[in-house]
């Protein structure tokens, strides 16, 4: 019994500790994977509420092009009287991508100060 007696002393420091002081490492573990849970559930809740931002800017691209475009066609409606040469529906339709491209490049613009100033 007396050979290891290194032995003998840590089993009786296990055995003399309470219950209470063996748990709290089953606890941490507990509320580590639960935050893990948690911060999983964050991250994909923050990948959707991208995706429906972008789908959203989108949108506003298209909306902004639909009504500068009606804007252009009253104008080319107006102009015609002035001795405009083009049709409000071809003046329209000339500038569709013209419209949406500036719309578009104007939020990437909106979007890179944005990131700037935040930074």
């Amino acid at each position: 019994m007396n050979q290891h007696p290194q032995r003998l002393v840590l089993h009786k420091e296990i055995h003399a500790r309470p219950p209470e002081a063996m748990a709290p490492p089953l606890v941490e573990i507990e509320q580590q994977q639960s935050a893990q849970g948690l911060l999983g559930a964050m991250n994909r809740r923050q990948g959707l509420q991208l995706q429906l931002q972008a789908t959203v800017e989108g949108l506003s691209v298209a909306a902004i092009t639909y009504y500068v475009v009606g804007l252009v066609s009253y104008l080319a409606n107006g102009a015609q009287a002035l001795g405009w040469p083009w049709s409000p529906e071809g003046s329209a339709a000339f500038a569709i991508p013209a419209v949406a491209l500036a719309v578009w490049l104007s939020l990437r613009r909106l979007h890179a100060r944005l990131l700037r100033d935040g930074a």
